[in-house]
């Protein structure tokens, strides 16, 4: 299964549930896309950790093969080109790295030109799990950092996916003697992918948003009982509805308050589970532990979700 985990604000508890999901998912990969504020790594500590540098492209022109044909002004749905007197000037901030510019241009006077915007690190986390008779477990932890000043995160939000997914096959990739079971026999068996990826959106329904739930099979939308709470809710509610995506509720913080609860009723939306307002949670995260590692109670509450997204998606 391929989760995102969205809110409409920050401190929701988006990381809280994304977190607690992957260290109770089988065969997991935790991607953390909040590449502007990343914290998944304070609860996963990972080890072995590596990091890749990610870069995007931005045009450069060339002034003498140049004609001022104004076709990649034109063409720039973002406005990030422009043509001061006969010479092409670059909003780079708003570049969208799309290419097209280059393509475009019939004197073949456009240049791609890398620079780097970012970072994507991966590393092991060993579960300690003292709430199972086993004891140990293992999570992916993939995260990306935007550099200071970079205006848009959808880059490394790209790389963040791409390994997540990269990593995911290669921790299924079968034996070359199961593939191929005898010597008379070459055709090779299937092998679905059977692992979890687990996605710390970004918080709000940006461009950043959209990018990390574009490949998603279920969007849970993490909220709070207040009416704030709610106005943000339905925000990242219509953004999975206008992608078409299955969704469900978190509520997190959770009190007699029935304001979510009403809204989802209306809107026909499952809630999949209700975390209470509890300072041991606030004591957990704040200590950066992963609670269901230590709290059966939270354990069940995380793996029962699970099972009902299992449900969900056959």
């Amino acid at each position: 299964m391929t989760i995102a985990v969205l809110s409409g604000k920050g401190g929701t508890g988006k990381t809280f549930v994304s977190v607690n999901l992957a260290v109770n998912s089988k065969n997991a990969v935790y991607l953390d896309c909040d590449v502007e504020e990343p914290d998944g790594h304070i609860f996963f500590k990972p080890e072995h950790s590596e990091t890749e540098a990610v870069f995007k492209t931005f045009p450069v022109f060339n002034e003498e093969k140049c004609t001022a044909c104004r076709k990649c002004v034109e063409f720039c749905a973002f406005n990030a080109l422009a043509f001061i007197g006969k010479k092409p000037m670059l909003f780079q901030e708003v570049c969208h790295d799309c290419g097209g510019c280059e393509l475009v241009c019939p004197e073949k006077a456009v240049s791609l030109k890398k620079l780097s915007t970012g970072s994507v690190s991966w590393g092991v986390h060993q579960t300690a799990d003292k709430t199972s008779s086993t004891g140990t477990g293992k999570t992916i932890a993939v995260g990306g950092m935007l550099n200071i000043g970079e205006a848009s995160g959808v880059p490394v939000i790209k790389a963040v996916l791409d390994k997540g997914t990269e990593i995911l096959a290669q921790t299924e990739k079968p034996d070359i003697e199961t593939d191929v079971p005898d010597s008379t026999s070459r055709e090779k068996k299937e092998n679905p992918i059977t692992g979890n990826l687990i996605i710390d959106c970004p918080p709000g329904s940006s461009c950043a948003v959209m990018e990390s739930i574009r490949n998603a099979e279920f969007c849970i939308l993490v909220t709070e009982p207040t009416p704030f709470g709610l106005h943000n809710m339905n925000m990242v509610y219509r953004l999975v509805t206008l992608m078409g995506k299955k969704c469900g509720v978190i509520i997190n913080k959770a009190d007699s308050n029935t304001l979510i609860e009403d809204f989802c009723k209306k809107k026909k939306l499952p809630v999949l589970a209700r975390i209470p307002f509890s300072r041991e949670i606030a004591r957990a995260n704040g200590a950066g532990n992963i609670l269901s590692e230590t709290k059966p109670e939270y354990k069940m509450i995380f793996k029962n979700i699970l099972g009902s997204l299992q449900e969900v998606l056959q």
